[in-house]
């Protein structure tokens, strides 16, 4: 992970695929069952944990995207070899599925919960299950124009890899609260 600079790279993915082979070469007679990472949805909202020092809000978040992305990759990747290499084996991710509810009934809370949720967990199952995200959020990362960096032969790697099932890791409940943005919160970054 150092010589890539984590998931930063792009060579990341293809070194956890090779990686995910030799497990699946080792194992996969006695392994029918993998999950290929654990709570990316999670790991992705944490800088520390994904080693992000940046201190520039914009430049933070286009490296977030791309990291995510290249664990998408990643995990499309490992899909693909589990399904070549062990005989009846089945594959997934796992995440984490942390269910948001408004704080109020007022309609500005509903919709804040409902982002959360969709920002949160929603798109990440949706890159999973069909291999591209879904619109709102595509539209979220040309908004902020933090659209990762792709080649034109991720689509048909994504779109390949079909889970087996889905894991989910389920810990507490959350409430959110809507607030306009403003001159400290602002809609978008220029």
């Amino acid at each position: 992970m150092k010589k890539y600079n984590g998931w930063a790279s792009r060579e990341c993915a293809y070194a956890f695929e090779r990686y995910a082979r030799i497990c699946f070469e080792s194992f996969g007679d006695r392994v029918k069952y993998w999950i290929v990472h654990n709570e990316q949805n999670l790991m992705m909202r944490v800088d520390e944990r994904m080693n992000i020092t940046e201190s520039d809000v914009f430049k933070k978040e286009k490296l977030r995207a791309q990291m995510d992305y290249h664990m998408f990759l990643a995990h499309a990747l490992a899909v693909k070899a589990c399904h070549e290499i062990v005989d009846g084996g089945k594959i997934s991710c796992a995440v984490s599925s942390t269910v948001t509810y408004p704080f109020t009934n007022k309609p500005c809370d509903v919709w804040a919960a409902r982002l959360n949720n969709l920002f949160k967990t929603d798109y990440c199952l949706d890159m999973y299950a069909y291999g591209e995200y879904p619109g709102y959020y595509m539209s979220y990362l040309r908004e902020q124009n933090i659209v990762p960096e792709s080649k034109p032969e991720d689509a048909k790697i994504l779109r390949g890899a079909k889970m087996d099932f889905l894991a989910l890791n389920y810990y507490r409940t959350l409430t959110a609260r809507a607030f306009p943005a403003d001159e400290q919160h602002p809609r978008r970054h220029e």
